[in-house]
């Protein structure tokens, strides 16, 4: 999994020591089926915080976000690509299922802000 991510490995271990350090969790590594795949999903509280999915080059981040969640992460100065993201996903009965793409340091900190919002809504 690690050789998949490439150059992408430090970002995966940016954010998975932000989740370590900022907030007390449960993780564990989940198959998804082969859409999706394996994903690290980190809970607390027995609830989703994000789950991450590695891929070639790149990772995915998901965070599902309920409405009062998703106002906080539009005012916490992400980037448009994020900020577009929240806007245009539907939302279903759990909220809005968040699907980005973290590719640069900039991405990662705006799932730091995704995650941020998630945790303390």
């Amino acid at each position: 999994m690690f050789a998949a991510l490439a150059q992408s490995r430090a970002l995966w271990d940016e954010l998975v020591s932000f989740i370590e350090d900022h907030y007390r969790t449960k993780n564990a590594y989940k198959f998804y089926g082969r859409n999706y795949g394996w994903a690290l999903q980190f809970s607390k509280s027995g609830k989703s915080l994000v789950s991450l999915y590695p891929g070639q080059g790149e990772f995915v981040a998901q965070v599902i976000l309920d409405q009062e969640q998703c106002e906080k992460a539009l005012r916490s100065g992400i980037g448009d690509e994020v900020r577009d993201l929240i806007r245009l996903t539907p939302a279903i009965h759990e909220g809005k299922w968040i699907f980005a793409s973290v590719k640069t340091k900039k991405d990662v900190e705006d799932i730091k802000s995704l995650i941020s919002a998630r945790a303390t809504g």
